[in-house]
C-alpha cells in the first residue's frame, strides 16, 4: 500500500533539508516584501524634506506621484500615482496641485504637499517581513538585505513595482501548502493522531523524536483511555515557538490575506476591520483571476478525498456545516457524553445531542484523515460556552474538546 513517504521528495528527518526549503522559498519571498518596504521609505524621506527642489529637478518623482492623473485630478484606470497610493500608501495633494498650475502659481509655495498613510498592502508586507525572520533566524539563515543600488533601480523604473508585487504573490504560491510539498508536510501536523503519523509516514516509526525536535511538536491532547490505546490516539500538533508553528502562521497569513471572497479584513492587533478594496485591486492588477489559497486548498483536497457534511453519532448523523461547523463534545473518561454547537440553548441555531454512542477513540479514528489534510482541527478547551448544559452529575470531572470543520 501506498503511503506518504513514497510521494515525498525531501528528507524530512534532515535539518539542511530544511534549511535548503527556508533559502529556495522564503528569502526570495522576504526580498520582494523587503524591496516595497525599502522602497517606501526612500519614498517617505524623499517627498517629506523639501518636496519643491526635489519635485522640480527629478522626472521619476514626476510620474511616480502624477502618472496617471487627468487633468481634472482623477486617476485614469491602472494609473502609476494610484498603484503608489494604494500600495504604499503616498500621494500628492493633486486636486490642488492642478488647480495652482492652472492659475499658474507654484504649487508648493501655495501649501501643497504629499501625504501618507498606512495601507492594507503595507501591513501585508510588514507582517511577511516579520514572520520570515523569525523562520530564517530559527534556522540560522541569513536574512535579506536591501542596497541602494537596487532602490535606485525602482526610482528610475517605477513601473517595475507591479513586477516586484507580481513576484511577490507567484512566490507566495510557491511557498504554500497547495503547492509545496513541505509546507504540506507541516500542515499534516498541526493536529493529528499518533497513529495517523505513523501510517501516512512509516519512516517515523523509529525516528519520530528527530522529527520532533526539528520541527517542534508536542502532545497536545491525551486520552483519558486505556493505556494500550493512549499513546496511538494521543493528538500531536506544534510546540509554542516551534518551526512547524512558525511555518504555519505564515501560511495562515497568506490565506488570512489571500481571501477575495470578503470585502473586509480582521487584521490581528488591529480594533478596526479594514476594507480589501485597494488590496484586491492591485493583486488584480497584476494576476488574472487570482487564488483564493483557502478555498483552493480545499479544492485540491477534494479531488483526493470525500468530505463529508455529516459524521456519526451513533444512533444518529450530525450535520457539520453551517451553524454545526463546530461542535464542542463532553468527555468523561473514554466516553462522549454529550454534543454541542455551542449556541445559547435560547437561540433556535442551538444544538444538543445527549449520550451518543461513541467513545472518543472511534470518534478521533474516524477524523484523523481530515485532522492529518488540515481541513479539520481537534484540540482541548478549558470550557464549554454554555456551562448549564452540564449535568450536576458530570461537573468537575469533564473534560472539553472542539471539533472544527474548514471545508463546509
Amino acid at each position: 500500500m501506498e503511503t506518504y513517504d513514497d510521494i515525498v521528495h525531501f528528507n524530512y528527518l534532515d535539518l539542511e533539508e530544511w534549511k535548503n526549503y527556508a533559502k529556495t522559498y522564503l528569502v526570495p519571498l522576504q526580498k520582494n516584501a523587503l524591496l516595497l518596504s525599502e522602497f517606501r521609505s526612500f519614498l517617505l524621506k524623499k517627498t517629506t524634506n523639501n518636496l519643491k527642489e526635489f519635485f522640480n529637478n527629478n522626472e521619476s518623482i514626476r510620474k511616480i506621484l502624477l502618472g496617471g492623473i487627468n487633468e481634472q485630478g482623477h486617476y485614469e484606470p491602472n494609473s502609476l500615482a494610484e498603484i503608489i497610493k494604494k500600495t504604499l500608501g503616498i500621494k500628492i495633494m493633486r486636486r490642488e496641485y492642478i488647480y495652482h498650475k492652472r492659475l499658474g502659481n507654484d504649487p508648493f509655495d501655495k501649501g501643497v504637499k504629499c501625504k501618507s498613510k498606512k495601507t492594507l498592502f503595507g501591513h501585508f508586507i510588514k507582517q511577511i517581513k516579520m514572520e520570515t525572520t523569525k523562520i530564517l533566524t530559527s534556522l540560522s539563515i541569513e536574512t535579506s538585505t536591501i542596497n541602494s543600488g537596487e532602490i535606485d533601480e525602482i526610482f528610475n523604473n517605477p513601473e517595475k513595482i507591479l513586477d516586484i508585487i507580481k513576484g511577490l504573490y507567484t512566490k507566495i504560491l510557491s511557498f504554500s501548502a497547495n503547492y509545496n510539498q513541505q509546507t504540506f508536510f507541516i500542515r499534516n501536523f498541526y493536529c493529528i493522531p499518533y497513529f495517523y503519523i505513523l501510517e501516512a509516514y512509516p519512516k517515523l516509526k523509529s525516528n519520530f523524536d528527530i522529527l520532533k525536535d526539528i520541527l517542534g511538536l508536542k502532545e497536545s491532547f491525551i486520552p483519558s483511555i486505556k493505556d494500550e490505546d493512549k499513546e496511538r490516539l494521543t493528538i500531536w500538533g506544534y510546540a509554542d515557538g516551534g518551526l512547524a508553528e512558525k511555518i504555519f502562521s505564515l501560511q495562515n497569513l497568506f490565506e488570512l490575506y489571500l481571501d477575495f471572497s470578503d470585502s473586509f479584513i480582521a487584521i490581528p492587533g488591529m480594533d478596526e476591520m479594514m476594507s480589501r478594496e485597494n488590496f484586491t485591486s492591485i493583486i488584480n492588477m497584476v494576476i488574472k483571476d487570482p487564488i483564493n489559497l483557502a478555498v483552493d486548498y480545499i479544492k485540491k483536497i477534494e479531488e483526493e478525498i470525500t468530505l463529508p457534511y455529516s459524521l456519526e453519532f451513533q444512533p444518529y448523523r450530525i450535520n457539520i456545516s453551517g451553524y454545526n461547523k463546530n461542535l464542542q463534545l463532553i468527555l468523561i473518561n473514554q466516553k462522549i457524553v454529550k454534543v454541542t454547537n455551542g449556541y445559547s440553548p435560547k437561540t433556535r441555531y442551538a444544538f444538543y445531542l445527549e449520550r451518543p454512542k461513541i467513545h472518543i477513540s472511534e470518534f478521533i479514528e474516524t477524523i484523523a484523515p481530515f485532522l492529518f489534510l488540515g481541513v479539520a482541527e481537534l484540540f482541548e478547551i478549558e470550557s464549554i460556552h454554555y456551562p448549564k448544559i452540564l449535568e450536576s452529575g458530570e461537573r468537575g470531572k469533564s473534560r472539553f474538546l472542539e471539533f472544527r470543520n474548514q471545508w463546509s
